[in-house]
């Protein structure tokens, strides 16, 4: 089975397609201009609408490392959280995943949100392993467990590449 309880919150990994989903948050990774034009994002605005991305581009540019939040259009969530990842001109994608992982997750609790939805993150073009991308996304929902979250009751991680899933649940059998 791919779930496990933390002390607050339950993390499970599913092999699939994140438009075929529903949550009440769904996070995907984005670029600075905050175009929904590849990967992840362009499936869900084609899924959702192209009102996702009017609302998104008004907040544009965002900061790598930010997160932004739209309405979720025609998807099965309420809100979808824009996880600025990319950066064209920086080596810090890391970094950038640790921040809008876990600023995703606050703004989540602050949006009184009980499921959020994540791919994962910084995996795109010259972006991190997928092994990097869990061991960090991991890392950061144990960290947020511990804080005690009064309204996230379950973090999924929905994965479509069979590699990506793979190396989750390698990762995902080792969390603590």
């Amino acid at each position: 089975m791919n779930v496990k309880k933390l002390k607050n919150t339950v993390i499970e990994i599913v092999h699939g397609g994140i438009i075929t989903m529903n949550a009440d948050v769904i996070v995907i990774p984005s670029k600075t201009s905050l175009r929904m034009d590849s990967g992840v994002s362009a499936a869900l605005k084609a899924k959702g609408g192209a009102e996702i991305e009017t609302q998104a581009i008004q907040k544009a540019p965002a900061k790598a490392g930010t997160v932004v939040y739209t309405g979720a259009g025609k998807l099965d969530a309420k809100y979808l959280i824009h996880a600025v990842v990319e950066d064209a001109y920086s080596l810090k994608k890391a970094e950038y995943v640790k921040k809008t992982f876990g600023n995703s997750l606050i703004l989540a609790e602050k949006l009184k949100m009980q499921t959020v939805m994540f791919s994962a993150l910084g995996t795109g073009a010259r972006g991190l392993t997928p092994e990097k991308s869990a061991e960090i996304m991991f890392g950061e929902a144990a960290a947020f467990d511990a804080g005690c979250p009064g309204y996230i009751k379950r973090i999924y991680f929905v994965l479509f590449a069979k590699r990506a899933f793979d190396s989750f649940m390698e990762k995902f059998r080792v969390m603590k």
